[in-house]
């Protein structure tokens, strides 16, 4: 990873009040900006984003079908200089989590872009409130159980 150095040095005297805080905002500019690049070597946007899982429709009761989706389910990060390619997850556990129950809906392999996609059916024993659908290691994804 490139060294970042502050854009503004302060060279000469005591550093004052003024010159200590154009420094400080000086290198969070520069931190700022760093980041995933992509191949031509430009800032990327989500280049190396986090896997995030996404499920549809977001209420949903007992016995209903859901998607769920996933993106980003890869190892590695392609426009990172020490990464040598990315490589698609698979055997990616997707599970339902709801109040101390755990329910696997499916596993998944992630396509080359690192997504995927499940239609699974909401467990019969759902309660009405809140749920995650959980795919490691990703956050999940909260959804709501209607009555």
């Amino acid at each position: 990873m490139p060294e970042h150095r502050p854009a503004l040095a302060v060279t000469t005297g005591a550093p004052t009040g003024a010159r200590v805080l154009a420094a400080v905002l000086a290198g969070l500019v520069v931190a700022g900006t760093s980041g995933c690049a992509t191949a031509s070597g430009t800032p990327g946007e989500n280049a190396c984003a986090a896997p995030a899982v996404e499920a549809d429709p977001a209420t949903v009761a007992p016995g209903d079908t859901m998607e769920i989706t996933g993106v980003g389910f890869a190892h590695g990060c392609e426009d990172h200089p020490a990464a040598e390619e990315s490589t698609s997850m698979t055997d990616v556990p997707v599970r339902w989590l709801q109040g101390g129950v755990t329910v696997d809906l499916g596993v998944v392999d992630a396509d080359e872009h690192g997504g995927w996609a499940l239609r699974a059916t909401v467990p019969a024993d759902a309660v009405p409130g809140q749920a995650r659908i959980d795919a490691s290691p990703s956050t999940g994804v909260e959804i709501t159980v209607g009555s």
